[in-house]
């Protein structure tokens, strides 16, 4: 079974799957917004709940949420002893904490992007949205078709690596195990083989996209043509909304800081 679920989409019915993945993805835009523009806190601690609130619709597991902080809890060591000797106590907390929740947020609103957008919606969304880009001939169609192949292949390559770890082992290579040297030599050991799927993996894609009639410039057609509902509204207006106040909170219009 495979055990990381970063990246990978749950079909499930939530109202987050439900909603159009441009205004899904225009939404959580707009969140990471409110994150950068909230300064004090307080105030991230309103998008960190407007944030939990949208994770609990989304009806994915908690688990996977609190696996995220093992990326957080090192960058916050390493950003606290650091800034403890430029700092005092008290500001080097705040400012740590800060830092420490909007890389967790940025965590979090990617996984449950990912965990509620097929990944060809994602790659269609980000299209959408650099389409503008065509007036100076940019290639927006194989950009989003990198994006896509890309989003697909990274719990692939991560399954992939789980089992070479696996044989490694079941061969005695102590990959996990042991001293530093050790370590090294067994992740420098499971290098070679990890290239090869992985190259193996992409020729195959390449040649079934050839096979498929996919030919680089062409443009593309769309099965599905995405439209705005009650629901993409009623989004919209919530992460405007959220914007709007965290913007008044900064400025001192409504009271937002706890520190």
């Amino acid at each position: 079974m495979e055990k990381n679920n970063f990246s990978k989409y749950r079909n499930i019915k939530s109202i987050v799957h439900s909603i159009d993945p441009i205004t899904k993805l225009l939404g959580f835009m707009l969140i990471v917004i409110s994150m950068f523009v909230a300064q004090e806190p307080g105030t991230l601690l309103v998008v960190f709940g407007f944030s939990f609130i949208v994770s609990l619709l989304s009806k994915v597991r908690i688990k996977s949420y609190f696996t995220s902080l093992l990326v957080v809890i090192p960058f916050f060591v390493i950003m606290f002893l650091f800034y403890l000797l430029l700092y005092s106590l008290n500001q080097t907390l705040i400012f740590v904490f800060m830092m420490s929740l909007r890389l967790y947020l940025f965590i979090l609103l990617s996984i449950i992007y990912t965990s509620t957008t097929k990944e060809m919606d994602i790659a269609l969304s980000i299209e959408w949205f650099i389409t503008p880009l065509r007036v100076i001939k940019v290639p927006t169609y194989e950009i989003s078709m990198m994006i896509m192949l890309s989003i697909r292949f990274i719990p692939l390559l991560f399954e992939d690596i789980r089992k070479i770890m696996i044989a490694q082992t079941s061969r005695g290579i102590n990959v996990i195990n042991g001293n530093l040297k050790a370590r090294i030599k067994g992740i420098s050991n499971s290098l070679l083989p990890m290239f090869v799927i992985a190259f193996k993996r992409s020729d195959d894609v390449a040649k079934a996209m050839v096979i498929r009639g996919y030919k680089i410039g062409n443009k593309r057609s769309k099965f599905r043509k995405n439209k705005f509902f009650i629901l993409e509204w009623i989004t919209l207006f919530t992460t405007i909304s959220l914007l709007v106040v965290i913007i008044l909170m900064t400025q001192g219009i409504i009271p937002g800081a706890i520190f």
